[in-house]
């Protein structure tokens, strides 16, 4: 939250404020705080989201199905959790920090002190999307300032010392979110990229993007709504369900 808050003070400072009295200048101040507000928004919720959670005895009712007599088949060992000491669905992997297993499990975030799965992969991908998008709003709009303070005897090191953080964050930012783009576009998760492993599940680039984003495209941008939840195996299970509100085919983020 200070890095952002920090660069957004001082683009306000030097860029915002000294115009504010112009359309142009109201109408900038506007949307770039609708644009940070909607970073803070979206990490908020991702990290405080649920990923996707196995629930403790999910798949009891296939197992009560199975003679005790006969061995597991092969694909019904690999999605047996020996840390958990529970079934889990198609590419679900678990994670060492949140000691879980997370459907679609694409990494644990230190930004989110929150693992990325199904569940959420959507609200992390707005939040580098609205994170970039700021960044990049400073990074151009403050570009002649830096060189006006860089090139004085008398130039404020700590506004160029933000820039330069700005930028770094642009480039970090908008790699990372170029990275889950490609990803969500072939329907793979980091880990599976990691293993090496073709992308098997790819149905086509916009059924992708439905599957981690939802349905409605319009949507699609909203930090304050999950992605595609009613995509997950483990939907059924109550705990899961109760984190949404039905309205109009639409799901909303519930507040823990």
């Amino acid at each position: 939250y200070v890095p952002i808050a920090t660069i957004a003070l001082s683009f306000d400072t030097y860029v915002i404020v000294p115009a504010i009295a112009s359309f142009a200048g109201a109408i900038g101040f506007l949307v770039f705080h609708v644009v940070v507000g909607f970073i803070y928004i979206a990490h908020w919720n991702c990290m405080n989201s649920d990923p996707g959670f196995v629930p403790a005895g999910w798949g009891n009712e296939l197992q009560q199905n199975e003679d005790p007599d006969l061995e597991a088949p092969t694909e019904r060992k690999a999605r047996y959790c020996a840390k958990c000491r529970n079934e889990r669905p198609d590419r679900a992997h678990h994670c060492k920090q949140c000691k879980k297993c997370i459907v679609h499990m694409d990494h644990h975030c230190p930004w989110m002190n929150n693992c990325v799965g199904l569940h959420n992969r959507k609200l992390f991908i707005v939040f580098l999307m609205y994170a970039t998008l700021g960044c990049g709003i400073v990074a151009f709009c403050m570009l002649s300032t830096f060189f006006e303070q860089f090139s004085t005897e008398d130039g404020s090191v700590f506004l160029i010392v933000v820039y330069l953080v700005d930028v770094v964050l642009v480039l970090m930012i908008g790699g990372l979110l170029a990275f889950q783009l490609k990803m969500v576009y072939l329907n793979q998760t980091t880990l599976e990229v990691l293993a090496q492993s073709d992308p098997v599940y790819d149905r086509g680039w916009y059924e992708n993007y439905q599957f981690v984003c939802g349905a409605d495209l319009m949507y699609w941008p909203l930090p304050w709504r999950y992605g595609a939840p009613r995509s997950s195996p483990i939907m059924e299970a109550p705990e899961h369900s109760a984190l949404f509100e039905d309205h109009a085919n639409t799901l909303t983020v519930q507040s823990p």
